[in-house]
């Protein structure tokens, strides 16, 4: 090897990077057939072999240059009386390995105090998780396979309990740790995609009251609200586009262009209405596209169900208040109703029929979605992993299931339309009835 090749090698300073150095080095020695001169399997020969004696000494020189070159200038001195590679490596080791009981006290802590946080990807993180294990293992401490799991599973952050709960009904035999680390990397390279390119809704309500009455009516209602909500309000508004003008600054409601043509003597108050706030990307849209508008997608980021769909409801009332969903791209799109949909799903032979309450309304989401969120409120648990979906009530029954469709779960039940519901079916099949269920 030559020198540039050993100066190519992550120089040892010290204790701090002695792992890193220590895999280097040998990965470059084994790489010249040099590494069983320095931990001793190719043994020195003797006086009466001078041939191999000497192919011997030129091997062990040349593992000696790539140590003594891989090292900081100021640590050379430690070797000064170290006859052979062997020597040399022991020494360096005995300085900065970490084998003494300080080092593993200190190794330990660092297992118990490692938790993935939301900073750095968990490849990086666990990384560094494996890099605490193989310290553990020079010491001939590491941990069971069992225990690793079981610490990283309580390490996660919030976002992966649906994956905690998911690993929970893997099979024992596949609950490895091998496997765990390839699935956390994937679920959260999943939820990373989702965050920038899928819809990920984050519903938030604030109270948007706004009086177009006269002056004085203006001035009493804004003395009582300015306290509470006005200036979050106003800093919503800079960051929201006119579903009208496209312009930043005001609701559609309050839009110059929309109530250019209204008489300012009407006299009439616009009722409180409810902002939907959310974050609507292309992924979502791109479902809408393709023509597939007649299912529903799990969202585990919404707060409502939603479809765009009048044709579902079964039961429709408008919005008392009105409500405005927010989209990622600034734009305020209306919800003007809320309503009950008739679904129907067939499991284990069965056609099951059941309702979901409350859904908004709106007509230029392009796509349905069923809230997570909502579902699991109601008393019902949503379990998914790489193979699907579930929503499951309270005695472990699956009521509803989704399949995977690209980095989004889509639901598998069918709605049955407006037309439908008080139509006879020509099969003569009747649905079994779920309709206490309300998902």
């Amino acid at each position: 090897m030559s020198d540039k090749e050993s100066l190519d090698i992550t120089k040892l300073e010290g204790t701090n990077n002695y792992m890193q150095w220590k895999f280097e080095v040998e990965i470059a020695l084994e790489g010249k057939d040099l590494f069983s001169l320095v931990d001793g399997t190719e043994k020195k020969p003797g006086e009466d072999k001078p041939a191999e004696l000497k192919v011997y000494n030129k091997l062990s020189s040349r593992a000696k240059m790539i140590i003594l070159c891989s090292i900081k200038q100021d640590l050379r001195c430690h070797l000064i009386n170290c006859k052979s590679a062997r020597e040399m490596w022991d020494k360096l080791s005995e300085l900065y390995g970490d084998t003494s009981a300080d080092a593993k006290q200190a190794a330990w802590k660092q297992f118990y105090a490692f938790h993935i946080t939301e900073d750095e990807t968990v490849r990086v993180q666990l990384e560094r998780f494996e890099s605490i294990l193989k310290k553990l293992e020079d010491v001939d401490r590491k941990p069971s396979d069992e225990a690793i799991v079981s610490k990283l599973l309580t390490s996660l952050p919030e976002k992966f309990e649906l994956f905690t709960i998911a690993w929970e009904c893997t099979p024992k035999d596949d609950r490895t740790q091998k496997t765990l680390i390839a699935r956390l990397i994937k679920e959260d390279n999943r939820l990373s995609e989702k965050e920038v390119t899928t819809l990920a809704l984050r519903v938030k309500k604030a109270s948007l009251s706004d009086a177009k009455n006269d002056a004085k009516n203006d001035a009493r209602s804004d003395s009582k609200k300015k306290k509470r909500s006005k200036k979050d309000i106003e800093e919503l508004k800079k960051k929201t586009r006119c579903g009208v003008c496209k312009e930043k600054g005001h609701w559609a409601r309050e839009c110059p262009q929309k109530n250019s043509g209204k008489s300012e003597s009407s006299g009439k108050t616009i009722n409180s209405t409810t902002a939907l706030v959310c974050d609507i990307t292309s992924s979502y849209k791109c479902v809408s596209d393709s023509g597939h508008k007649d299912y529903f997608i799990a969202d585990t980021g919404a707060g409502r169900h939603m479809t765009f769909r009048r044709d579902f409801f079964s039961e429709f009332r408008p919005n008392p208040g009105g409500s405005v969903v927010k989209v990622a791209d600034d734009r305020c799109i209306d919800a003007p109703g809320i309503g009950t949909i008739i679904i129907q799903e067939k499991l284990d032979e069965v056609l099951y029929e059941r309702e979901i309450k409350d859904v908004l309304y709106v007509p230029d989401l392009g796509c349905n979605l069923l809230s997570v969120g909502s579902v699991n409120r109601k008393g019902f648990k949503f379990f998914s992993d790489e193979s699907g979906c579930e929503i499951r009530d309270k005695q472990e029954n699956v009521i509803a299931r989704g399949v995977p469709d690209g980095n989004i779960f889509r639901m598998l039940f069918k709605v049955k339309v407006s037309t439908e519901c008080n139509a006879v079916r020509a099969d003569g099949q009747d649905p079994k009835a779920a309709s206490k269920q309300h998902i």
